[in-house]
């Protein structure tokens, strides 16, 4: 019987030497079990709340409320565009609409109510 951290990483020297090989092999996998139930609770948890910790960073930033390293900024951009890939990958982001909408010719041209049908003496007297 021991104690120790449970968020600890790795077992201390002195517990490790007590335990089997087993009984350490035990350890690393409910470590792993721990780990894998952790990152489900704070991926989900940090994808909803994203865009606005984006929204605030971007108005600290604007303001020069906040600011970052060169280095920092590349991080960012690096894990902005993995996330784009994925959620594109994934099927979440809608393609783009591209060029100008498209014109429905169903109807005749309408005219303003201003402007005068062609072929009616109105029209002519322009």
């Amino acid at each position: 019987m021991a104690k120790f951290d449970r968020a600890a990483r790795e077992l201390p020297a002195e517990i490790a030497e007590v335990l089997t090989p087993e009984e350490r092999e035990e350890w690393v996998a409910w470590r792993q079990k721990q780990d894998a139930i952790h990152l489900h609770s704070v991926a989900q948890y940090e994808l909803d709340t994203l865009a606005e910790s984006l929204r605030l960073a971007r108005i600290g930033l604007t303001n020069s409320f906040a600011s970052t390293s060169t280095k920092n900024a590349v991080r960012i951009r690096q894990e902005v565009r993995a996330l784009l890939r994925v959620v594109t990958e994934q099927g979440l982001m809608p393609q783009p609409v591209r060029g100008r909408p498209e014109k429905e010719d169903d109807n005749e041209n309408e005219w303003l109510s201003n402007f005068a049908t062609p072929g009616t003496p109105e029209y002519e007297s322009y």
